[in-house]
Parts: C-alpha cells; sequence; structure tokens
C-alpha cells in the first residue's frame, strides 16, 4: 500500500505540476486534427470487430455530425441570451470499441460537450445523469446500448430526449484523399474555443450523489501533453486499453493521448475470466466428453478409428511436421513494422500444406520492409526452419465475422 501510495504521489507530482506548452490554440484547430491530418493511414485503433485507420475514423464521424446538427439547432434556439447558447451536451453510450470515437469526435464536430455514460449503470444511475447534464439527445453504439436507454426513458417519461443509433456496418468505409484536407479538416468545428466545454464526467458519488466535472478543451489538452510527455508516447507506440470510457484515467490518459499523438489503440471488450459460453462450448451437450478438435473416421467392418486431421486451421501439417500457426503469429506480432497478423496452412501438393503469413502493415510507408526474405530472415531467430512461412500475402486489414473472430478458412482463400 505505501508503495501505491509512493507512485500515484509520484505521477501526480509529475503530470500536474508541469507547465506543458499547450497545442490547441486556435478555435479552428478541432483536437483530432494533427492525428487525422498527419497520420489518415495509419491504423488508430483495433477492437473486437475490425481495426480503423484515422481517416476512416474521422469519416465515419463527419457522416455522423450531420444527424446531430439538428440536436444542437434545437438546443440554441431554445437557449435565452443569458446562457451560453454553444452549450449542448449529448449523451455518449457506447461498448469500448469505434463506436465510442466516432461519437465523441462527432459530438465536437457539431460542437456539443461529451458526457460518457457506461453500460454498466442501471437505468436509474443513467436518468440522474442524462437530467442532471441536461443532455439534448444520447448516441448509442450497440443493441445493448439501445435497450439500457429505451428502459430508462420508459421509466422516466420527465426525460424526453431522441436516441441516435450508430450503425456498425457504417464504421468500415472506405477513405479517399479528397476526404482528409486542411479545409474540410478546419470547417468540422462550429462556433468553439479552447475555453468551451469538452466533456463532463461525474464522479463515483462516494460523498453523496455524483457530481458532473467539467473539463474544457484547455484543460483536456493539458492533460493530454502532460501525459505524451510523462509516459514519452510517439506515434509508434500501441496501448491495450482494458478500462471504462466513463472515466479519466481511461477516456484521457489511455485514449485521447495515444490519438493525439497518432499511436494505435487495441481495445478489448467487456472481459468475463471465466469464459462460461466458450467453456461450455468445448465439451458435448452431457458434459461428458471434451472436444479435442480432432477430425475423426469410423470404420464399421473393422471396428476402427482412424485420425484424418484438425478441425482446427491453428494446426498446419507441412512435410510431416505439426506446426502450432499461433507460435509463428506470436513471433510475427513482435515485428516492428507488423501490426497484426493471421497464418494459415494452404494446401500444397510437395509439402502437404504451406505457411502463408497474411500480414497488416503499421503503416503503409514501411511496406517494402515486409517481404518474404525479410520476414523469413526475421523469424530464423525464433524459430525452426519448418515453421518460417513460405509465402506473405499483404493486406490493408484482416478481415473478421460479426463476432470479431478471424474465420481462417475464409482467409486461406484470400491467401492463394
Amino acid at each position: 500500500m505505501a508503495y501505491s501510495r509512493f507512485i500515484l504521489l509520484s505521477i501526480r507530482n509529475y503530470v500536474f505540476h508541469t507547465k506543458p506548452k499547450l497545442r490547441f490554440l486556435s478555435t479552428t484547430r478541432p483536437i483530432y486534427y494533427e492525428s487525422v491530418s498527419q497520420h489518415a493511414n495509419n491504423v488508430a485503433l483495433i477492437d473486437h470487430s475490425s481495426s480503423y485507420t484515422y481517416g476512416q475514423l474521422y469519416s465515419v464521424a463527419r457522416k455522423l455530425s450531420r444527424r446531430l446538427v439538428p440536436l444542437c439547432q434545437q438546443q440554441q434556439k431554445s437557449t435565452d441570451d443569458t446562457h451560453d447558447k454553444s452549450s449542448v451536451q449529448l449523451g455518449v453510450l457506447c461498448p469500448n470499441d469505434a463506436s465510442f470515437i466516432v461519437a465523441m469526435w462527432a459530438s465536437w464536430m457539431v460542437g456539443a460537450t461529451v458526457v460518457p455514460l457506461s453500460l454498466q449503470h442501471p437505468p436509474a444511475s443513467l436518468a440522474y445523469f442524462l437530467n442532471d447534464a441536461k443532455c439534448r439527445g444520447v448516441i448509442v453504439g450497440d443493441d445493448r446500448g439501445n435497450d439500457l436507454i429505451k428502459t430508462t426513458l420508459e421509466n422516466n417519461s420527465q426525460i424526453d430526449i431522441p436516441i441516435v443509433n450508430i450503425h456498425k456496418k457504417n464504421l468500415s468505409t472506405k477513405v479517399t484523399p479528397e476526404d482528409i484536407n486542411d479545409d474540410l479538416l478546419l470547417s468540422t468545428t462550429i462556433d468553439r474555443t479552447e475555453r468551451s466545454n469538452a466533456l463532463i464526467i461525474y464522479t463515483s458519488g462516494t460523498s453523496g450523489k455524483p457530481k458532473g466535472c467539467v473539463l474544457t478543451f484547455d484543460a483536456v489538452q493539458a492533460h493530454v501533453d502532460s501525459m505524451i510527455k510523462a509516459w514519452r508516447w510517439t506515434k509508434d507506440d500501441v496501448i491495450l486499453h482494458v478500462l471504462p470510457l466513463h472515466h479519466v484515467h481511461g477516456l484521457i490518459n489511455a485514449l485521447l493521448t495515444p490519438l493525439f499523438i497518432g499511436a494505435t489503440i487495441i481495445m478489448l471488450p467487456h472481459f468475463d475470466a471465466s469464459k462460461r459460453k466458450e467453456t461450455r462450448a468445448t465439451f458435448t451437450v452431457d458434459g461428458s466428453f471434451f472436444k479435442t478438435g480432432d477430425i475423426c473416421r469410423y470404420d464399421s467392418e473393422k471396428n476402427v478409428f482412424s485420425i484424418r486431421g484438425r478441425q482446427s486451421m491453428d494446426i498446419i501439417k507441412r512435410a510431416g511436421y505439426k506446426i502450432s500457426a499461433l507460435d509463428i503469429e506470436r513471433i510475427l506480432l513482435e515485428h516492428k513494422d507488423i501490426l497484426e497478423c493471421s497464418v494459415v496452412g494452404i494446401d500444397d501438393p510437395a509439402l502437404g500444406q504451406k505457411i502463408v503469413a497474411i500480414i497488416v502493415p503499421k503503416s503503409l510507408n514501411n511496406i517494402s520492409n515486409l517481404t518474404i526474405d525479410t520476414i523469413r530472415q526475421y523469424s530464423k531467430q525464433y524459430l525452426p526452419n519448418y515453421s518460417l512461412p513460405d509465402s506473405i500475402t499483404i493486406l490493408d486489414h484482416i478481415p473478421r465475422n460479426a463476432m470479431g473472430k478471424v474465420n481462417k478458412k475464409e482467409l486461406a482463400r484470400l491467401a492463394v
């Protein structure tokens, strides 16, 4: 406990007692400007369903912002002259995935203040936050959030606000150079200065009802600049994000900071250590037998079973060797120029199967460094010769199914 207190005090003294040089000094420079304009083709986020570049997140957020404009216009018309007419609060009830970033950026594009909400909150708590912050609408990112907010509104008739859904199919979009240019980036900020409100984050409520803490854009930027200095962030860094997004650490330290510098975030969904559903699926219905994944054939005449191979695509049979695709993937993911990879076995008349590595580069600028020769030379340091990739395929992302899992059977077709 004493050690933990020392660490926390050290971080507090280092981070909050510095005087960072603010970068967000112009009313026409949105907080996402630098990362989008300089790193549009770099991967910003990898979540449970796909990977997204900075350009993709910006493009989708811009489309969503058009749906939010009426909410802000309605509020501005109903606000009297004694109040800040740009003060519009929008709740964001999204899971830990791309939808949260899109909702946040889109809200800022229309001059709204973001109120992060949690899917773990019961309807009564959500109703309190929405009412206390005077939210004029709420953006939801999945069916769970949609059901939760509908229940909240049904149980609290005094809260009458629209629900804006982010459709998952719209998150994957192609970005052209025309989508990312200075004029367009600078035009997506409505009447806002560094003193305008960016976020309202609610406290835990340990000493009474939760209180909404208002953070202006210059406060957020000062925090981000301090974190970049304290943690020595660069655009080449990758962070594993497992924190809630309605608290400062998960929202600013682990999300806004890497997004500002142009780094990559790997964001995990809600984690269940027991994984009861997955565990049940590995056994037969009555629980008597464990499913090993081997494919067998029964010969009734001889009354014998024969093993025909593996159901799993993660075991590759090459030249008489049984090779783990996962072991190769772990090694390749350590390569400085590789962001994502998946290894599959492709039928080969001489070898039985050959090893193909499907690779997503961290940056298109470094794609020339990723050849079969350089990959084999790198892999030789860690793998036996029979486990080295026979060929590679370069993709801009690894396709995943609706559950966010890689379908290696489909992926193998792309590698042929």
